[in-house]
């Protein structure tokens, strides 16, 4: 980046704003914009009224048409003139196109045999001038982002358009619920509350306040009601009442004389041939009066076992909210293992996730559901706020333009890399490269070549002129 070839960039970046916009089109498909006749040929139309001039000037001094003095000054400023124009010709000519004169040959076609020094110029310039992260930082402050993007959803088409974009990118994330990614870092998640967290105490509060509804307190009741009357009917329970009183006495009677009389005196007074049908009517008759008490206390909400049921359960629930029932610890435990067994790969986890996500698609996939209507609402909500909140659009702006100035202040080369890439020779072929500055720059050069034309005839006319008033 050091040497640069003369006379290349003040053509290239003073002549024309948009010298560097080049283009990777094909030239068939976009032409470049071609000049006029006259002004792609001005410099060559002004180096032959130079060579003109300095023959009819000569022609007309030694046939004495002219007065000798005005014809030596006429013919040395066309001298002047077509030195001036070739001299600009060649040097314009040297930029674009090899000119086979001997010895000065291999100081021509510059801007193809200096490609790489160009290509390295333009990118210093860009990253240290142009586009450098100072400027980028200055330019952007004037930036509104967000007001392109609000005038942009002002327009109720687009607003409906950016509605369903955002629809259409949010419904596919219900496949995240069955990803095994995502259900181990939920787990992850349970796993390390479960293993702090104090389960009987909420379990114990969620108790009491349930507990205390009346409605529930009925249910309760009736419901436990009828568990036990249902228990009590079937022969399994029965049976096995039968079996451990008979087991119950057998060991009774033999722990002494008194406990064997007692155990005599009771058989008189039981009805049944033997201990096991006396044993059994003594069930019978208990399973009955049981069922009279349940039908009681279904039929009496204010029953006394009723109400002391309620009591003692309040009452657990409370020490257990407390901490104090002995059996909190052990439900916390109990709970926390039955958790932990729902929380493992393939587990009850994973099928609420599934069925969660079932239900998702199934609902997203009707417009008229309850949840697409609500994500239609919220979309439409977020872009109202949007457009509504100057304190949102700000901070919108700011983090655009932060994360904008740290890519480019991170990456500093970015910029230099992109523009080093549009100029290489597999994007833009050098032949290619030159016609497209030539097209940009070729009316300007050719002015160049009128101005040397008429610099160069001016100054021998004053040189000519000089030379006559020194006598």
């Amino acid at each position: 980046m050091g040497y640069h070839p003369p006379g290349i960039y003040p053509i290239l970046f003073c002549q024309r704003s948009d010298a560097l916009h080049f283009s990777h089109a094909d030239d068939d498909r976009h032409p470049p914009r071609r000049a006029s006749w006259l002004g792609h040929y001005r410099g060559t139309v002004s180096l032959a009224v130079a060579v003109a001039g300095l023959v009819a000037g000569e022609a007309a001094t030694r046939a004495g048409l002219l007065p000798p003095h005005v014809g030596r000054v006429l013919v040395t400023a066309f001298e002047g003139a077509t030195v001036g124009g070739l001299a600009d010709w060649f040097a314009v000519s040297a930029l674009f196109r090899r000119i086979p004169i001997p010895l000065v040959a291999r100081h021509t076609d510059l801007l193809a045999r200096k490609r790489e020094r160009l290509a390295d110029g333009i990118v210093e310039m860009v990253e240290t001038h142009w586009l450098s992260p100072a400027v980028v930082r200055e330019r952007l402050a004037g930036v509104s982002f967000s007001g392109l993007i609000a005038s942009y959803l002002r327009d109720p088409r687009n607003r409906d358009s950016v509605r369903r974009a955002l629809r259409g990118f949010i419904v596919p994330l219900t496949a995240a619920l069955e990803h095994p990614t995502f259900v181990e870092a939920i787990a992850a998640g349970a796993r390390s509350r479960l293993a702090t967290a104090d389960l009987g105490r909420p379990l114990g509060q969620g108790l009491a306040q349930v507990l205390a509804d009346p409605a529930i307190q009925h249910r309760l009741g009736d419901g436990l009601a009828d568990v036990l009357g249902a228990a009590l009917g079937k022969a399994e329970l029965q049976a096995w009442l039968r079996d451990a009183l008979l087991s119950a006495l057998s060991e009774y009677a033999h722990e002494g004389w008194w406990e064997s009389t007692k155990v005599r005196l009771a058989r008189l007074f039981l009805d049944g041939d033997d201990d096991a049908g006396k044993v059994e009517h003594l069930v019978g008759e208990m399973a009955e009066r049981l069922q009279l008490v349940l039908a009681e206390v279904r039929a009496d909400p204010a029953h006394p076992l009723r109400l002391g049921l309620y009591a003692a359960l309040h009452r657990w629930a409370t020490r257990m909210a407390d901490g104090e029932a002995p059996s909190a610890a052990m439900l916390t435990a109990g709970l926390r293992e039955l958790l932990d067994k729902a929380l493992q790969p393939g587990g009850a986890l994973t099928g609420w996730l599934a069925m969660l996500r079932h239900e998702l698609d199934a609902a997203l996939d009707d417009p008229a559901s309850a949840a697409s209507l609500r994500l239609d609402a919220m979309i439409g909500g977020a872009i109202a706020h949007f457009l509504t909140h100057d304190d949102t659009r700000n901070g919108f702006d700011d983090i655009v333009r932060r994360l904008i100035v740290e890519v480019i202040e991170s990456r500093p080369q970015l910029i230099g890399d992109t523009v080093r890439l549009s100029l290489s020779e597999s994007r833009l072929p050098t032949r290619a490269l030159v016609r497209q500055i030539e097209d940009k720059v070729g009316e300007e050069l050719q002015w160049i070549r009128v101005n040397g034309a008429v610099v160069g005839g001016l100054a021998a006319a004053v040189i000519a002129l000089t030379r006559l008033w020194l006598g």
